[in-house]
């Protein structure tokens, strides 16, 4: 017989007997993660609220007011821009706030930023 033949042999042996009442499966070590801490600087930045850009313009259809965001610079979004026909504002607001309705309430009481295209 070669080799193969042997180890063949021997693995038949060996589990001729084998069943899983015999076996007795070990679960891993349980770990704990360690609490991290934030204490470096990005991670305190990236739990503030987004910055809100609202302006409001008249619409030059209805000629009444709509409120619109805004992107860096003032400039409205190309939905907003073509429904208005405006593509840059000329004033808005700047607040920090988690919701747009948040923003909207500080911008009434004043406590937001106003800025001035230039």
């Amino acid at each position: 017989m070669n080799r193969i033949h042997q180890m063949i042999a021997r693995l038949r042996e060996r589990f001729t007997d084998w069943s899983p009442e015999t076996v007795t499966i070990t679960p891993p070590p349980t770990t704990v993660a360690p609490k991290i801490v934030a204490t470096d600087q990005k991670s305190t930045k990236a739990k503030l609220p987004p910055i809100w850009r609202l302006a409001e313009i008249t619409n030059p259809k209805t000629g009444k007011p709509v409120v619109v965001e805004l992107r860096k610079g003032g400039l409205l979004f190309t939905g907003d821009a073509d429904r208005l026909g405006i593509a840059q504002a000329r004033e808005w607001h700047e607040v920090r706030a988690p919701s747009r309705t948040e923003a909207r309430k500080l911008i009434s009481e004043g406590a937001a930023e106003k800025r001035t295209a230039s």
